[in-house]
């Protein structure tokens, strides 16, 4: 869970301990955390990436959440966690996706191996695993996923259950765009989504 603001800069200093290079946490950014984040829910921690910091969520057997704090969709995210969500074992899962976090951004890591905690309808589920085939530095549109989901004639319905995903990053609805080669809707908005394109297509490099 989320604990003042002198605890998670503690916390931030044992994440660093592991090799993450890590920035301070600014007010400004925990504060708009903590603003949306319920301290009731088990398993969260702010999680520190090139982006900016993002509010990760994990339960014992794997990571339910990782959202930016801009997201339009975070706090009813975060008040809507898995029903099965266990208290016990958290801290475990968050360091292996911190670690995984910092190689993705060194590109050192294409494809994540931490275990995930999916949360949607057998629908949602299955284009998300669709976009989790999608390869490092590649793109795909609405329609081509609609076509590899097994529904071609469902855009839209794809295009929903994408813009639901609650694992920015580890399904990487980030490489998801429009016809034509435009980039379209992100939870994080587009600016977040032109970098990681850039950064997994090696143009751009975000620093640590």
């Amino acid at each position: 869970m989320f604990h003042d603001y002198p605890e998670v800069l503690s916390g931030v200093k044992i994440l660093r301990e592991t090799g993450m290079s890590a920035r301070p946490v600014s007010c400004l950014e925990y504060r708009r955390l903590r603003m949306v984040v319920p301290i009731s829910v088990p398993g969260m921690y702010p999680m520190e990436t090139p982006l900016g910091i993002m509010a990760a969520g994990a339960t014992a057997s794997g990571i339910w959440l990782l959202d930016y704090p801009d997201s339009p969709s975070l706090e009813k995210r975060c008040r809507r966690p898995p029903e099965d969500i266990p208290v016990c074992n958290a801290r475990e899962m968050l360091l292996l996706l911190q670690n995984e976090l910092r190689a993705y951004f060194k590109r050192e890591l294409q494809r994540f191996s931490v275990p995930l905690h999916l949360a949607g309808t057998p629908f949602q589920s299955s284009v998300w695993r669709s976009v989790l085939e999608i390869p490092y530095g590649a793109t795909l549109s609405y329609a081509e996923l609609a076509e590899r989901s097994g529904c071609p004639s469902a855009v839209r319905a794809v295009a929903a259950a994408v813009g639901a995903n609650r694992l920015a990053l580890l399904i990487p609805c980030h490489r998801v765009i429009g016809a034509g080669g435009r980039l379209t809707g992100y939870t994080g908005g587009l600016h977040r989504k032109r970098r990681l394109l850039e950064h997994e297509q090696g143009k751009l490099r975000l620093p640590l």
